[in-house]
């Protein structure tokens, strides 16, 4: 009886549940995951497609829909300003656009601060 039934085959066919369940998950070590991170980089720079700045990413964030998204991409790229200096201007280039793209007074207002906010960053680094 150590066999399952036709029945219970035919439910985890049905259902596509895992055959091999007695598998493990393998933690890996600091060094392995820093390899692999090496590998994927270098996987992706030799796959020619285009580099670009995580900030970038971040503000196209800023199109979104919903606030929340929104504010949480500000809130990033004021956060990479503050610990990146030398990306502070392009930030901030990237905030102006915005600015005059968007039709949304509200978020004018908060864009208008943050570049506030950058500037200041980019004062004290003076």
């Amino acid at each position: 009886m150590s066999e399952k039934s036709f029945i219970q085959s035919l439910v985890d066919f049905l259902f596509l549940r895992q055959r091999n369940t007695t598998q493990k998950k393998r933690n890996i070590s600091p060094q392995e995951a820093i390899a692999l991170q090496k590998e994927y980089m270098t996987d992706f720079c030799n796959s020619g497609q285009p580099f670009e700045m995580p900030y970038v990413e971040i503000a196209k964030q800023l199109f979104a829909p919903e606030d929340s998204v929104f504010e949480a991409a500000i809130y990033y790229l004021i956060q990479i300003a503050l610990n990146q200096k030398e990306a502070a201007e392009p930030i901030e280039v990237i905030l102006n656009s915005y600015v005059h793209k968007c039709k949304n007074v509200e978020r004018q207002n908060k864009i208008l601060s943050a570049i506030e906010m950058i500037n200041g960053i980019k004062q004290k680094a003076i």
